[in-house]
C-alpha cells in the first residue's frame, strides 16, 4: 500500500493511484491535476452497466437542475441515462464518470458554446468537447512527460520490479479477456517471470506439445501469400522469414504458453493472474 495513493471517486468507490502517478500529479497545475485525476478513475467499460447507468441518472438530474431546467420524470430520466450509456460505450468506452460529470458541468456553463435543450445528444456533445479540449490534451502531455521523466530516473528495487511485472501480466490478461491481445507481441521475459513465480508449471511433455503447435503456426504463416504489406499479419510473415526457425519456434512457444495460462484462468473465472 506504500506505493499507492488511495482516493475516493465521485461514486464513493476507493481508487488506487500508483505512487509514480501521484508524483507526476504533484507537478501539475491545479486545473491540470483535476483533469488527470478524473481520467485515472475506473473506465465505464470496466464497471457494471447498472452502476454506470445509476451514476448517469444522478448526473443528468443534476445537470437539469444546474441549467435551471425542469427535471424530467423518472421514466424519461431512465431513458436518457440508458441512451447516454449506450452511446458512451460505443464512442468513448474509456471515459470515466468524473469526466462525464465535469463535461456536463462545463457544457451547462457554456464552455462548449450555446445549446438548445438537454438530451442524450447534448450530453454526448459535451463529453466529446471535454475529451478533445486543448486544455485536456495539454494536461495529458504534461502528465506523461513528468511521469516518463520519473520512470527514467527511478531505479526499481527487486521487489518493485516484481510488482511491476505482476501488474503488467494483469494488464495483458485483461487485454486478452477483452479480445485485444495480439499474442506474438507478448514480451518473452514474462514467460520466465511466470515460471519463477509458479504461475506457469509445464512438464517436459507439455512444453514439447506447445513447441509442435508453434512449429505448425510458423509453417502456416510462411506459406500464406502477402497481399497487404502494411498489415500485422504480413509484417509477422516477414519477421518469420527473416529469422531462424528454431529461435522463432521457441519465442512463439513461450507466448502460446502464456496465452494458454490466460485461457485456463478465464475458464476458472479468475479476475486477475496476480492478486491486486
Amino acid at each position: 500500500m506504500n506505493n499507492q495513493l488511495i482516493k475516493q471517486n465521485q461514486g464513493g468507490a476507493l481508487v488506487q493511484f500508483k505512487r509514480i502517478d501521484n508524483i507526476a500529479l504533484n507537478t501539475l497545475l491545479p486545473e491540470q491535476r483535476k483533469i488527470i485525476e478524473a481520467g485515472l478513475q475506473p473506465k465505464i467499460k470496466a464497471q457494471p452497466p447498472v452502476d454506470v447507468v445509476l451514476a448517469l441518472n444522478g448526473l443528468i438530474t443534476g445537470t437539469f437542475t444546474r441549467a435551471g431546467f425542469k427535471v424530467p420524470d423518472s421514466k424519461t430520466l431512465a431513458l436518457y441515462a440508458d441512451e447516454t450509456y449506450s452511446e458512451l460505450m460505443l464512442r468513448y468506452p474509456g471515459v470515466t464518470i468524473p469526466e462525464v460529470q465535469e463535461a456536463l458541468k462545463q457544457g451547462v456553463y457554456g464552455e462548449y458554446g450555446e445549446f438548445i435543450g438537454l438530451n442524450p445528444r447534448t450530453f454526448l456533445q459535451f463529453v466529446k468537447a471535454y475529451l478533445f479540449a486543448e486544455s485536456r490534451k495539454e494536461a495529458m502531455k504534461q502528465f506523461e512527460e513528468s511521469r516518463g521523466k520519473h520512470v527514467e530516473e527511478k531505479k526499481l528495487s527487486p521487489e518493485e520490479k516484481e510488482q511491476s511485472n505482476r501488474e503488467f501480466v494483469n494488464i495483458l490478461y485483461q487485454d486478452h479477456k477483452d479480445g485485444k491481445l495480439i499474442f506474438y507481441f507478448i514480451p518473452l521475459f514474462l514467460f520466465d517471470f511466470l515460471e519463477s513465480t509458479g504461475k506457469l508449471k509445464l512438464s517436459l511433455e507439455e512444453k514439447k506439445a506447445i513447441e509442435e503447435r508453434a512449429a505448425k503456426f510458423v509453417e502456416g504463416q510462411q506459406e500464406q501469400p502477402t497481399k497487404q504489406p502494411r498489415t500485422i499479419g504480413s509484417r509477422l510473415k516477414q519477421f518469420l522469414q527473416g529469422n531462424n526457425n528454431k529461435q522463432t519456434i521457441i519465442m512463439l512457444s513461450k507466448q502460446i504458453a502464456i496465452v494458454d495460462l490466460f485461457e485456463a484462468n478465464i475458464k476458472a473465472n479468475a479476475e486477475t493472474i496476480f492478486p491486486i
